[in-house]
């Protein structure tokens, strides 16, 4: 006869001794990101943690973390040059093709030039140990400098010395 195998009982399973923190706060998301290895700071007019690191890429204009209610966000701004924002457009889903992990979107407004957002979001309501964090912000950190290098190889992101008249003054221009 062919022996099959039974899953384990409940009481025979190993569990995995790992501490969960159901509530982060701004202090415990600050030291996380230290403890994962990413330079941040605060600026004082938003309430997202920047990460110096990413922001340093030609032409990337932001780069912060955000905590949410029930979940941590990470966003990274590049700024488009104006005359790349239709193809742009038209190579959104390749890219979102391409970077599974996070979403991009154009953003579009008069006062600046356009933007491509880069996104991922880590939900938090059921609990979160370090090592997922620190997991989940390498791997966007890894990915939107991945993505920066591939639109500024193609010729999509203004660059230090880019001269375009009219868009919201100098490129770079930080608005929250």
């Amino acid at each position: 006869p062919k022996a099959y195998n039974m899953p384990p009982v409940e009481s025979e399973v190993l569990s995995v001794n790992m501490s969960f923190v159901s509530l982060i706060d701004g202090d415990l998301l600050h030291r996380w990101l230290e403890r994962a290895g990413a330079k941040v700071y605060l600026c004082g007019q938003c309430q997202g943690v920047h990460l110096s690191e990413l922001q340093s890429l030609p032409g990337v204009v932001e780069s912060r973390v955000f905590l949410e209610e029930d979940s941590i966000l990470f966003t990274t701004e590049l700024e488009i040059k104006p005359t790349a924002l239709i193809p742009l457009v038209s190579d959104v889903v390749r890219i979102n093709a391409m970077y599974p992990h996070i979403k991009v979107f154009p953003d579009v407004t008069d006062d600046q030039y356009p933007r491509l957002i880069a996104c991922d979001t880590l939900l938090t309501g059921a609990g979160l140990t370090f090592e997922q964090f620190a997991q989940f912000i390498s791997v966007c950190q890894e990915l939107a400098g991945k993505l920066a290098q591939d639109l500024s190889e193609i010729g999509y992101l203004v660059q230090e010395g880019d001269s375009s008249e009219g868009i919201g003054g100098a490129p770079g221009a930080r608005l929250h």
